[in-house]
C-alpha cells in the first residue's frame, strides 16, 4: 500500500458527528458503525442543502491524545464558507494541510474499511512520516456507489518538514 502526498486547502464540513476513540470502536460498542446507520437511514445529506459536493466524508478529528484518546468523529459533506451550515448538523474546520492518501481495494465497504486502517497504522510504523492528527478523512464518492464493490480513499493528514 504505496500513498500519494498531495496538498488539501482549508475544508468546511457539516454532518452528524460522536465523540469516541479506538479502543471503543475495535470493540462490539463501537459508535462509528451506528452513526452510519443513521447517517444513512435519517438521510442527512438531504438535509445538509448547502453542500458543494456529493461526496460523502467520514471525518476523524479533534484528536485528544493523537490515536490512542477520544477523537469526534463526522459522517458528512464540504460545504461553502459563505453558506450557513444547518443548525441541526455539526460543523468542523479542518486546516490546510499535506496528506497521503491511501487508496482501498474493491470490496465491501465494512470490509475494506477496516483493512485499510490497518494498512495505514502498519505503514507509519514503518515509515519516518509523522501523523499531524488535524484531521484526517475518508472519502466515499462514486467509486463506493456500490456497497459491495466500493473503493474508499484514506486522508491522513502529516507533519511537513
Amino acid at each position: 500500500m504505496e500513498p500519494k502526498l498531495i496538498h488539501k486547502e482549508e475544508m468546511l464540513i457539516t454532518g452528524i458527528a460522536v465523540k469516541t476513540n479506538n479502543k471503543r470502536e475495535v470493540s462490539d460498542s463501537g459508535d462509528i458503525p451506528k452513526l452510519w446507520s443513521r447517517f444513512y437511514t435519517e438521510k442527512i445529506s438531504h438535509k445538509i442543502i448547502q453542500s458543494s459536493s456529493t461526496e460523502v466524508l467520514g471525518v476523524y478529528t479533534q484528536y485528544e491524545n493523537k490515536d490512542e484518546g477520544d477523537y469526534l468523529m463526522l459522517i458528512g459533506q464540504q460545504i461553502s464558507e459563505t453558506n450557513r451550515p444547518n443548525d441541526d448538523l455539526v460543523t468542523v474546520r479542518l486546516p490546510a494541510s499535506a496528506y497521503l492518501v491511501f487508496s482501498s481495494k474493491v470490496g465491501p465497504v465494512h470490509q475494506i474499511v477496516p483493512e485499510t486502517w490497518k494498512g495505514i497504522w502498519k505503514w507509519f510504523q514503518e515509515h519516518d512520516l509523522e501523523r499531524a492528527f488535524a484531521g484526517d478523512f475518508e472519502l466515499y464518492d462514486e467509486r463506493s456507489e456500490n456497497p459491495e464493490k466500493a473503493v474508499v480513499d484514506v486522508y491522513i493528514s502529516i507533519k511537513q518538514a
